[in-house]
């Protein structure tokens, strides 16, 4: 039924559209048009085309023959019509025109006027200069781009700029001088606390000259050619940073600081925040903030400074064949101190709903500091859980002849290890270890090879300490990562020893590293014997069954020691020698390392130290009296 309707409906159209057609022949035909012939009615259209094209090539012939030595119509300078005028016509319009040196600008604000004078800024209009400009608008000779700023003229008008020269830096200098006139800085509100009593002053607004606005209305007159009209100078008011509303919110909380101080707590830690250093979070106050976030911090710095600790390890020492804790760990401390600025900040900030000051009541009138626990790597807890059981390893050198700031580092430098524990798997630095050598850290002077001569400098003798160390790790069985011999042979590290076994270190670029392949801790002792002038490093430890092997030092290329240097030391007396360095060949010096543990072969290495000769050295006094 559906299908049956819709083609009713076609064919009801179709109907309807065949009688419309009918009706419109009939009409048609009524009218009795005359009937004009295709190729007549082309011919009318040909025609009229050449007829608009020859009238228009014949208007702008003639537009183009009749401007051709003037301006074209539509152009200006500023306000001045210079149009269908010659160069030499328009320059004497302008000349008569354009202001004289004699002008003045006029300038008003603050209630003042002030006249300018166009000569003190070098004012010049080039009038020639500004016709030749106007004349060569619609000439540039790109042909679409000067038909357009013609018809632009034409039709629009087209007002030119003059062209005019002045001298920036002397108006930039005027400008200061009318700012300083004009300027005025805001007066902000003052607190004050005497005797309990908070004082707040009256803040006053200021003004200050908009130097950048001031030049652009400056140059538009001078644009414009009106230099008659005054210029209102842009003046921009200031108000305090510190003013009476902010003052009055202060003071409310300065007067609850005074009845009851802000206490700031952690464990037992306790910092009281008063009036009186309260008042220095106010001022100087940024664009648009409440309190002086600076002024916080340092306050928080202060907190963080008594707070802070780094986390101790604990250290052991082995006594009667079991590891003992002589030094207990410490948790370490850290103040999250950007936290705490905001807790203080918004303690101190009112709440602006209700606009109360946003401290809770008199009897809760505290914050708890935010402090991270840190844990130490090694627990007093862990001393029965580390796996020492007995001596694994033993490093021994002499320092005899050393002068006493050489002996003191040397101790300073050995107690730092002493008690240090070496977890399983470690790669153990000596540098690391050490931390810093320096005055500071308590070292002295004494006398070290540098750049190729004997000198003082802090920390002679640690040297010392990376060589007992080196030994004590070989001895143990250990993986040496990392270990450099000194340029010159040592007479030190030859006292009781074979060539060879010695290890510089010096901060950052040469390191003493060695690597923990034991089943359990590794603890070192350090025992230093001045009397004998002996240093002595133990490592205790688990013994795995491990034997060690090292070699004798294979010596060749050997080159005699140069001449003796004599230098001079200000600090002996006049006519006093002492040697300080004795001489030593050049030599290469190989020996080998090897670890083995029933079958399997840990450690298979050659150490290589390649010495060049050294000469005694001999400080000769030249201290007086």
């Amino acid at each position: 039924m559906g299908k049956k309707k819709s083609k009713i409906k076609k064919n009801r159209k179709a109907q309807t559209k065949t009688k419309l057609r009918k009706k419109l022949k009939l009409k048609l035909k009524k009218l009795k048009l005359p009937k004009i012939p295709y190729k007549r009615l082309w011919r009318f259209v040909l025609i009229g085309f050449f007829l608009l094209t020859f009238l228009s090539v014949l208007i702008f012939s003639a537009y183009h023959l009749v401007f051709a030595p003037t301006i074209y119509p539509g152009v200006s300078i500023a306000n001045i019509d210079l149009g269908g005028k010659t160069i030499e016509q328009a320059t004497k319009i302008l000349e008569t025109s354009f202001p004289t040196p004699e002008a003045k600008l006029t300038l008003v604000g603050g209630g003042q006027t002030w006249n300018l004078p166009v000569s003190e800024i070098n004012l010049v209009f080039n009038a020639s200069a500004s016709a030749t400009k106007a004349f060569s608008f619609g000439r540039s000779g790109d042909l679409k781009e000067d038909l357009k700023k013609k018809w632009q003229a034409f039709s629009k008008k087209e007002v030119l700029l003059p062209v005019y020269s002045l001298n920036s830096k002397i108006l930039d200098q005027k400008v200061m001088e009318f700012s300083a006139l004009v300027d005025i800085p805001p007066v902000p509100s003052t607190i004050t606390i005497q005797e309990n009593k908070i004082s707040i002053t009256q803040s006053r607004p200021g003004q200050k000259l908009d130097r950048e606005k001031f030049l652009l209305l400056l140059y538009q007159r001078l644009e414009n050619l009106k230099l008659d009209e005054p210029i209102l100078l842009p003046i921009v008011s200031l108000q305090p940073k510190f003013d009476q509303r902010k003052a009055e919110v202060a003071k409310r909380v300065l007067e609850t600081l005074l009845k009851k101080p802000l206490v700031l707590k952690f464990q037992d830690f306790s910092f009281i925040l008063e009036a009186a250093r309260a008042l220095s979070f106010f001022l100087p106050l940024e664009e648009g903030e409440y309190l002086n976030r600076e002024a916080i911090r340092e306050f928080v710095e202060e907190i963080a400074g008594k707070v802070n600790r780094p986390p101790q390890d604990a250290v052991f020492q082995f006594t009667s064949g079991k590891v003992s804790v002589f030094k207990p760990s410490l948790d370490g401390y850290q103040l999250d101190e950007e936290k705490t600025v905001e807790l203080i900040q918004n303690h101190l900030t009112p709440d602006p709903p209700a606009g109360r000051v946003g401290f809770p009541s008199p009897t809760s009138n505290s914050l708890q500091l935010p402090v991270k626990i840190i844990k130490p790597k090694i627990t007093t807890e862990q001393v029965n859980n580390l796996g020492i059981k007995e001596k694994i390893g033993r490093g021994v050198s002499y320092f005899r002849g050393s002068i006493a700031p050489r002996i003191h580092n040397i101790s300073l430098a050995a107690s730092t290890f002493n008690g240090v524990l070496i977890a399983p798997n470690e790669t153990f630095s000596f540098n690391q270890t050490l931390g810093e050598v320096s005055e500071k850290t308590g070292y002295k002077q004494a006398y070290v090879i540098k750049s190729g001569r004997t000198i003082l400098d802090d920390g002679g003798g640690v040297c010392q300490v990376s060589t007992t160390l080196f030994r004590a790790a070989l001895n143990a069985g250990l993986p040496i990562t990392e270990r450099a011999a000194h340029a010159y042979r040592v007479a030190y590290y030859e006292q009781n020893s074979q060539v060879g076994l010695d290890a510089t270190v010096y901060a950052p670029r040469v390191d003493l590293k060695f690597k923990n392949d034991t089943p359990g801790y590794i603890l070192i002792q350090t025992t230093v014997d001045k009397k004998n002038k002996v240093l002595i490093f133990d490592l205790y430890g688990a013994d795995d069954g491990r034997k060690v092997i090292i070699g004798k030092s294979i010596i060749t290329n050997q080159i005699p020691p140069p001449k003796p240097i004599y230098q001079e030391d200000p600090n002996l007396p006049k006519g006093q020698t002492k040697q300080i360095d004795w001489p030593a060949w050049g030599a290469t010096v190989k020996f080998s390392y090897k670890v083995i543990r029933g079958n399997e072969v840990l450690q298979n290495q050659i150490f290589v130290s390649r010495y060049r000769p050294w000469q005694a050295i001999y400080l000769v006094g030249t201290k007086e009296g």
